[in-house]
């Protein structure tokens, strides 16, 4: 799972969604997949069961990603700095720079896509936030 962090910055569901979409905000795990033959397969996101659900917050350049581990609950938290340009985000997980594609950003939605190859083929990784 590509994790991003972009600082805290939380926004009211109460704000006008006819706002323009912001990325520094909190997003909360909905959906995770990949594309496969064009198509994109999408599955609900795990939490584990009878915790908070994993979220993330996003700043203008940093990312906290929050996970909830175990039947005790346990929150771990793993921050990184990102740089966008465009649609593409790049940051360092897990020691190693990825790069990651906004496929949708709205008031309510954020998608994202991490490409890499897997034995010769390009597979595009997708994971779907909702606003919290």
């Amino acid at each position: 799972i590509l994790l991003i962090a972009l600082g805290v910055s939380s926004c009211s569901k109460d704000d006008d969604d006819n706002t323009p979409a912001e990325l520094a905000r909190k997003w909360e795990y909905a959906q995770q997949g990949a594309v496969l033959m064009g198509q994109e397969i999408l599955q609900p996101y795990t939490h584990e069961e009878g915790c908070s659900k994993d979220f993330m917050v996003l700043s203008a350049s940093t990312v906290a990603d929050h996970s909830f581990i175990g039947t005790a609950c346990t929150e771990d938290i793993e921050t990184s700095n990102y740089t966008r340009n465009g649609n593409t985000l790049t940051m360092m997980v897990d020691g190693e720079m990825e790069t990651a594609e906004i496929v949708q950003l709205d008031n309510t939605t954020l998608k994202i896509k991490v490409t890499e190859n897997f034995e010769g083929q390009s597979v595009g990784y997708l994971t779907v936030f909702t606003r919290k």
